[in-house]
Order: structure tokens, then C-alpha cells, then sequence
């Protein structure tokens, strides 16, 4: 399984790994909300490329409460708040949460989601057809 298969299907990916099961949520707030780890806002703002921005290793489920308290909170001031076995759950390095740093992050977040999920799920790359598509700018016809 590569990394490629987990983008296209990151938020099963994410419920995979931090075991979110799906049970019925009783308070709104608690309602599980996928998250930027590193900010958007701020990841943009230092020019990074939006495939860097929007990359599955910069996601994580949270409480719709938590995220909104959250904000655009510099990730290593918000995650020291949280409990190490939640990071641990989560596949997130603590000692990585600085912006000089988000390139190793992603590179070390990746490999730890992408061999999290095919353990847990028992499937390779291999497992998959290799979908090829295309898309034509400007056509709007439609067969």
C-alpha cells in the first residue's frame, strides 16, 4: 500500500489509525472533525506547494470542540495539551510539531500512516486496479 492509495482515501485512513469507530456521538461538540495539523492559514502564508498543505500526514481527527478552541494554533502549543497516548494513537511525533521541521513530519507521518494502514487492513497496492482518468478542460460534453 502506498502513499498515493492513502491520499485518495485519507479519511478512512484517519479513522484506521486513531480508531474512530463510528458510534453515535451524543454531544455536538464531540462530533469528529478532520483537522489541518500544521494550520492552512499559516502553512500558505510561507508558500508552501497546496499538495504539502492538503497532504494526508498534515491531518488528524479531533472533536468538533477541541478544533474550533484550536483555531490556527502553532501546532507545538496546542499538541502540549495533549496526552501522549492520543499523539502515540495518532502517529504523531511530538519533537516534529515546528514549522521548520514540517518537511521531515510529513516524510516520517507518512510512512508510519501508510504501514499503519496496510497492517490493519492486510492490503498492498497490489490489492487495487490501477485507475487511469482524464479530464479535458473546457469540454462540456458529456457521453
Amino acid at each position: 500500500m502506498g502513499p498515493e492509495l492513502v491520499q485518495r482515501n485519507y479519511v478512512l485512513a484517519l479513522h484506521l489509525i486513531q480508531r474512530h469507530s463510528g458510534a453515535k456521538v451524543h454531544y455536538q461538540n464531540n462530533l469528529p472533525e478532520i483537522d489541518h495539523i500544521f494550520p492552512r492559514s499559516i502553512l500558505r502564508q510561507r508558500k508552501l506547494d497546496q499538495a504539502l498543505v492538503e497532504h494526508f500526514a498534515n491531518f488528524w481527527i479531533l472533536a468538533k470542540g477541541k478544533n474550533q478552541i484550536k483555531s490556527n494554533s502553532i501546532p507545538k502549543q496546542y499538541f502540549a495539551d495533549v496526552s501522549d497516548a492520543e499523539l502515540h494513537r495518532a502517529l504523531i511525533l511530538r519533537d516534529l510539531l515546528e514549522y521548520d521541521k514540517y518537511p521531515l513530519f510529513l516524510a516520517v507521518r507518512t510512512k508510519a500512516i501508510v504501514q499503519s494502514v496496510a497492517q490493519r487492513t492486510g492490503l498492498s497496492e497490489q490489492d487495487f486496479p490501477k485507475v487511469v482518468t482524464t479530464t479535458h478542460l473546457g469540454n462540456t460534453n458529456r457521453k
